[in-house]
């Protein structure tokens, strides 16, 4: 740094040079999807593609934001003033609430995130928040499950940070970017911050929430390579996606509700869901199994006033920012992928250092299982349906639990959290069949955007080539599929002053 280009546009944008430039990688999670926001372990390393934002002081009390490509991302200019936000109130209460919300669907969609991040800086710090020009420019594909849109956001935090000098922690730093992402309506987890602030180069990174920290850092072996493929079905976190997303993160403190009412006595150790494991809870895997026999199936917001209206009051602010899925909310398929993917997350640097690669593989399959929406059956492509979590598989699962079966480990379950889509699904199967290939799975938040494959280092050519002749041609897409091993974290530095 500083970047040449981002220079120049900045120049000829405002007028005079950037104070700023941060270059902020895109992200993978190699284990741990959807599960940040319950408290969950991730496995995460950086790539070499980048968003770069580039800042300065304003001068006035206008923020003034742009795009080097400013025919697909248009100009965006704001004053603190414009905005219905009270930064002394409750952060999230006011991100879901009907003023805000509103004015949030009258900005263009990428504007949200470097708004969000200004926002909540305001509410972290209580000052107002010098107005800044900002300008981004990158390589990083948007919607492609990369986490550009969080990349956008932590630059505009980390741009801040530097310019006005409030030394905040890295520990801050990925709390309030995930807070800040909260705007655009998705109420998630710190996952790709985490890993845009801590990614190393061979590494991988284990991180925890609640609090963040560090849990392991592991070596990435060295004969093995990532293809990351892009779908080209845009991860667009809009109005639908949004609400697919957030009756899902639903779903998880729901079937948490309705386990501390059956279970009371485990609700000591318990205070996120990824504490509901045997080892915290003195109780065996067969005693989890057979507890989720006593949640529903699915259960509607009318069958849960109606069955635990002591219940309703906690539950108001889970119920807002979706509506709720056709036949209910499916406890048992949500409960048991986050309890899974929990478990596989949680020993996989462990695997990876052992070097018991077939098991990675494993429980990449596993892993995407849960996400699937299709597979292949005949050589026809048919809807994708895991194992019904009825009575009797839970009780079997318990009982071969009791027995030491090990495929009855949560490591070997899958759920269902249903966020994949037919082409990724494809892709995955595509690569799934090539010699070398040890797993493959989505990446991201889901609903489009990318997929990886954990590959042998001479099956990474292969890969790709069965991607491009069998994916991308047939499809009439641009190929958009390498390979990397783990890249360096993000970084910010002055170039001007």
């Amino acid at each position: 740094m500083p970047d040449n280009q981002t220079f120049a546009a900045f120049q000829d944008a405002f007028g005079q040079p950037p104070a700023v430039v941060a270059r902020v990688p895109g992200r993978i999670n190699l284990m741990g999807r959807h599960v940040d926001h319950q408290g969950g372990n991730l496995n995460l390393l950086t790539i070499d593609r980048h968003l770069v934002v580039a800042a300065n002081r304003s001068g006035t009390n206008i923020f003034r934001l742009r795009s080097d490509d400013p025919a697909r991302y248009q100009d965006f200019e704001f004053r603190l003033s414009d905005i219905p936000f009270e930064p002394q109130k409750n952060w999230k209460q006011q991100v879901t609430g009907p003023r805000l919300a509103a004015w949030r669907e009258e900005i263009p969609l990428w504007a949200r995130y470097p708004v969000g991040a200004v926002l909540r800086l305001w509410h972290e710090l209580g000052d107002k928040v010098p107005a800044m020009e900002l300008m981004v420019h990158g390589n990083l594909p948007p919607a492609a499950g990369l986490s550009s849109s969080s990349a956008l956001t932590l630059g505009s935090v980390l741009c801040a940070n530097e310019i006005h000098g409030w030394r905040m922690s890295r520990e801050r730093i990925i709390e309030v970017t995930g807070e800040a992402e909260w705007l655009t309506g998705l109420i998630g987890g710190a996952c790709a911050p985490a890993a845009m602030m801590t990614g190393s180069p061979g590494r991988l990174v284990q991180v925890g929430f609640f609090p963040f920290q560090i849990t392991g850092n592991f070596p990435f072996p060295g004969n093995l390579r990532i293809v990351l493929a892009n779908s080209h079905d845009p991860a667009v976190k809009g109005l639908d996606a949004r609400n697919e997303y957030n009756w899902r993160v639903a779903t998880y403190r729901l079937a948490l509700v309705l386990l501390r009412i059956g279970r009371p006595k485990w609700f000591g150790p318990v205070q996120h869901l990824r504490d509901v494991r045997p080892e915290l809870l003195g109780a065996s895997k067969s005693e989890i199994y057979r507890a989720m026999k006593e949640l529903p199936i699915r259960i509607t917001r009318a069958e849960l006033e109606t069955r635990h209206p002591e219940q309703a009051e906690d539950m108001e602010p889970v119920m807002v920012g979706h509506t709720e899925p056709d036949g209910g909310y499916p406890v048992r398929d949500i409960l048991m992928y986050g309890l899974a993917e929990m478990a596989r997350s949680l020993h996989l640097g462990e695997l990876l250092e052992a070097g018991d690669i077939l098991q990675v593989g494993n429980w990449i399959g596993r892993s995407h299982d849960g996400d699937r929406v299709s597979s292949i059956s005949n050589g026809t492509r048919t809807a994708w349906r895991p194992p019904a979590l009825t009575d009797s598989y839970l009780e079997e699962l318990a009982t071969r639990a009791e027995q030491g079966d090990p495929q009855a480990d949560f490591t070997h379950q899958c759920g269902s959290y249903a966020a994949s889509t037919l082409h990724v699904d494809e892709m995955v199967d595509l690569c799934s069949d090539v010699d070398g290939c040890i797993g493959a799975q989505i990446i991201g938040a889901g609903f489009g955007g990318s997929m990886i494959a954990l590959v042998r280092e001479d099956a990474a050519d292969r890969v790709v080539e069965r991607l491009k002749t069998a994916y991308y041609e047939p499809y009439n897409l641009q190929p958009d599929a390498w390979t990397l091993v783990p890249g360096r974290r993000a970084e910010v530095r002055a170039v001007y002053s």
